[in-house]
């Protein structure tokens, strides 16, 4: 009895189990969610937020050019014997000489009684250097980390707008293989009711048997590109997951909305402009350049310091038996072997070639929008084009089945309708899902990925 009791519980608590496991659905994951996933997962961010930090201790330390040094040294001796100091001598001669014609005697003192010092020597320094002028370089230095702070930023949104891009190339990589999957599905669906019709036919005497080979084979085929669908479906979400930093593939994406936009050049020109980080880390690069300039031309200015030293030394540590001291002190370089001049010329150069830079930047930022323009427009067209072409695919494949059962068709003109509307069925598919991809695209060469996602990730940030 207590063995049938102990099954029973078992038989329960698998029972809870499965229904609990037959509950749990998989996880929905929006575009918006996704933008969030990669705000927590992307080490890639980490270093380049780390990046700005360093560039800002690196702003802090150029504020502190001017600040003063406080340096102290104490020291401790111990003799292994007291010294003596001579206390009384006596005076001993110890020959003659000649002094301005005149023979006079020499002498010489000589100690007699001594006294034991200390054994213990103490020795204390406070200095205090304080720089009071540096010839405008620490102003510039400032500058220089500022820029230096803003350009780490704008790395760390350019960086931002390639993650979220990339996740976005995922995203709808995964749509377009769930998509051709479920193509697959109702595709071989369809061939297998088409080959039961062919059986029954067949048993009835109306159809040959290479009517149900054929259908056979087809259905074959669509079971192979139904496993090659399954398999790139899966492919598709590990690349998502691995981006997201997902721990498995059991998830659905939830169909994202378009972004709506003006297909006007010149506004999305205007956009790209003022919005590309490799465009605006050239002219932060042209700044921090004409900082670089001033430095140069200001190497021969002169630098002024103020010292100040208060050193205590005996045999015990008074601090109010030392000497003080304060030195104002000025240095000016006369020549530095012509390396300044040769600096200048260097960043003339790098000058030249920045503008260089910036000129066919912007003829390449305005080739990228162009062409992506012309895929929304393009990709659109062809949407229009596949959805009238389903239509008739469709409405030639209802033929064809009608037809076939009332003995009119045979079972290829079947198959070939029904793999016609197949293939448009995906082309279909995958043109909507790229029009979609091409008009995230634009926003990704405008460089307005991240102010598309701005509330995503100041919702996540907070």
């Amino acid at each position: 009895m207590k063995n049938k009791s102990i099954f029973y519980i078992f038989i329960c608590l698998l029972f809870i189990l499965l229904s609990i496991n037959f509950n749990i659905a998989a996880e929905e994951i929006s575009l918006n969610g996704a933008v969030k996933l990669l705000n927590k997962s992307s080490s890639q961010l980490d270093n380049v937020q780390r990046d700005i930090e360093s560039a800002e201790i690196d702003l802090k330390l150029a504020e502190k050019g001017l600040a003063a040094e406080v340096t102290l040294q104490t020291s401790y001796t111990r003799l292994d014997e007291a010294p003596q100091s001579p206390t009384e001598y006596v005076l001993s001669p110890t020959g003659k000489i000649n002094f301005q014609g005149s023979e006079v005697n020499k002498y010489r003192f000589i100690p007699v009684t001594f006294k034991k010092l200390s054994q213990d020597n103490y020795r204390a320094s406070l200095s205090i250097n304080k720089p009071l002028y540096l010839g405008g370089q620490v102003k510039n230095a400032v500058k220089l980390s500022e820029k230096a702070v803003q350009l780490s930023k704008l790395n760390y949104e350019k960086t931002l707008n390639e993650r979220i891009n990339s996740i976005i190339q995922a995203y709808f990589n995964v749509l377009i293989k769930d998509s051709l999957l479920s193509v697959q599905k109702n595709s071989l669906k369809l061939v297998q009711e088409h080959l039961d019709n062919v059986i029954r036919n067949y048993e009835a005497g109306m159809a040959i048997k290479s009517d149900v080979n054929e259908v056979e084979i087809e259905l074959n085929k669509s079971k192979q590109s139904l496993y090659q669908s399954e398999n790139e479906l899966k492919i598709a979400k590990k690349r998502l997951a691995d981006l997201l930093n997902l721990p498995d593939l059991d998830f659905s994406l939830i169909e994202p909305k378009l972004p709506e936009l003006k297909e006007e050049l010149n506004f999305h020109l205007q956009r790209a402009y003022n919005n590309s980080f490799e465009l605006q880390s050239l002219l932060l690069k042209q700044k921090m350049n004409d900082i670089n300039k001033e430095m140069e031309n200001k190497l021969f200015k002169p630098s002024f310091f103020l010292n100040g030293n208060y050193t205590v030394q005996g045999d015990k540590l008074d601090l109010d038996q030392g000497d003080f001291n304060i030195t104002l002190s000025g240095s000016v370089t006369l020549y530095d072997g012509n390396k300044s001049k040769l600096n200048l010329k260097k960043i003339n150069l790098e000058e030249a070639s920045l503008k260089n830079n910036q000129k066919q930047l912007r003829n390449n930022i305005e080739t990228e929008i162009m062409a992506a323009l012309y895929k929304i427009d393009e990709n659109k067209k062809k949407l229009k084009i596949a959805e009238k072409n389903k239509i008739h695919a469709l409405e030639n494949y209802n033929q064809a089945v009608k037809s076939f059962n009332n003995g009119v068709a045979n079972s290829l003109d079947v198959l070939r309708a029904e793999t016609n509307l197949n293939q448009i069925k995906i082309s279909q598919s995958q043109t909507y899902y790229q029009y979609m991809m091409s008009v995230y695209n634009l926003l990704y060469q405008t460089g307005t990925l991240n102010n598309y996602f701005e509330e995503v990730i100041k919702s996540e940030n907070k």
